[in-house]
């Protein structure tokens, strides 16, 4: 595995983390260059702060502050170039609250690009093809649960 493909697979695994802990600021921060959309809803996020405030308007954080979330990433085909890469991944979305059991709440792709700066490799875009919905009440907010 090169350097570039390392750096690549570790911000996609941190910033499923980073969103699964409830650390919403320290995710968006990973699109400050970056821009967020999903596949087949009205959701384009450009930047960290659009990022940011978009989980937490749509992310639904328990009293430990964490989302009571695993995300899950398999499957990742990276490819990189001298500087740019893209990667894509399926992942799945498990989750236990007091209320409801452990169970699969989201499932689908990530479809990733990025840019290596002055300081690494970041986010250019992401886009989340979702495939599989399950009982999103104990993950998202009610506006858009359903």
């Amino acid at each position: 595995m090169t350097a570039a493909t390392e750096a690549i697979l570790n911000l996609i695994y941190e910033l499923d983390e980073r969103v699964d802990l409830g650390h919403f600021e320290e995710a968006g921060a990973l699109f400050a260059e970056g821009s967020l959309s999903v596949e087949g809803a009205d959701i384009v996020l450009r930047g960290g702060d659009e990022v940011t405030a978009h989980l937490h308007r749509t992310l639904r954080r328990h009293a430990d502050g964490s989302c009571e979330t695993v995300r899950v990433t398999a499957n990742a085909t990276v490819r990189t170039h001298a500087q740019t890469g893209e990667a894509e991944a399926y992942f799945a979305v498990f989750q236990a609250t007091p209320e409801l059991p452990l169970q699969p709440v989201l499932g689908g792709v990530y479809l990733d690009t990025f840019h290596r700066s002055d300081h690494g490799w970041a986010f250019s875009s992401r886009v989340v093809r979702v495939r599989l919905r399950g009982d999103l009440s104990g993950h998202v907010v009610d506006s858009v649960a359903r």
